[in-house]
């Protein structure tokens, strides 16, 4: 009978422990605490832009429409939203008005500005995703690359999708620039970013490389060679199709024809002074 009571006293003493344990850990927990997200101080871009400097820059945001087909928000919706962050290179009135002499906010409303002109170029100025101030621009070569809220549709197969057209801030000691247009103001906090007030409005290209070089009256000898260079190259291979291709980030330092000229009288020269 001993033996037997053991047997079960001692499964029974390591029961009572696991409950003794499991009661003793089941202690009552402090109620959860929401996390609360601080509210963002300051005001917005969207904001920002009732300074009476913006009056051409805010009544063209209201404007601006993208294209349905592009699934964009609109301008007013982005600059407003402050759970996202952008880089602003803000055009003034007087940024305005150097780049289209007489305009208003007024002149704004007429048809000559049309919704999707206006968003294009303005897309051209913001960066999403990034708060970008001047101590962030480097003062040597190379300056920063960075790419814009302006999406190309691509115009072939061989372009991504998605493509953001570029634009490159730089800086010279204390002074920012932007494509070479100057900034007037920079680092003007915004709750959603930041913003640079321009001196120009800072337009996006008009042209690829391959257009300037085909169009120039004084590249004519620089186009027939690039004609020469391609013959007999596969297409995807040939320089003009990269001079063409709005994705490349190229820089072409181009003999015009005066150079051409030169040199060719040059070679002549030096064959005829060898006979």
């Amino acid at each position: 009978m001993h033996f037997s009571i053991n047997k079960y006293l001692k499964p029974s003493f390591l029961i009572a422990g696991a409950v003794s344990l499991l009661v003793s850990c089941n202690k009552e927990l402090p109620k959860a605490k929401p996390i609360e997200t601080p509210a963002t101080a300051g005001s917005t871009i969207s904001e920002l832009l009732n300074d009476p400097n913006f009056s051409i820059l805010k009544a063209a945001v209201a404007k601006a429409t993208p294209a349905p087909s592009s699934g964009q928000q609109t301008l007013s919706a982005l600059l407003s939203d402050k759970s996202s962050v952008f880089t602003f290179f803000a055009p003034t009135d007087a940024a305005f008005q150097a780049a289209f002499p007489g305009i208003t906010a007024a002149a704004i409303a007429t048809p000559l500005f049309s919704p999707g002109l206006l968003d294009t170029v303005i897309r051209y100025h913001l960066v999403g995703g990034q708060k970008v101030t001047s101590a962030m621009v480097p003062t040597t070569f190379a300056n920063i690359q960075l790419p814009t809220s302006l999406v190309l549709a691509p115009p072939s197969t061989t372009l991504p999708p998605g493509l953001r057209m570029s634009i490159f801030p730089s800086r010279r000691g204390n002074n920012m620039w932007v494509n070479n247009i100057p900034v007037t103001q920079a680092d003007i906090a915004a709750s959603n970013g930041v913003v640079h007030k321009m001196a120009v409005v800072v337009a996006p290209p008009s042209q690829r490389l391959w257009q300037r070089i085909d169009t120039a009256a004084d590249l004519t000898y620089l186009k027939a060679a690039i004609k020469r260079a391609d013959e007999g190259v596969a297409e995807a291979s040939k320089l003009e199709a990269a001079l063409m291709n709005p994705a490349a980030n190229l820089t072409i330092f181009a003999p015009t024809d005066a150079a051409f000229k030169a040199i060719l009288t040059a070679m002549i020269t030096q064959a005829l002074m060898a006979q």
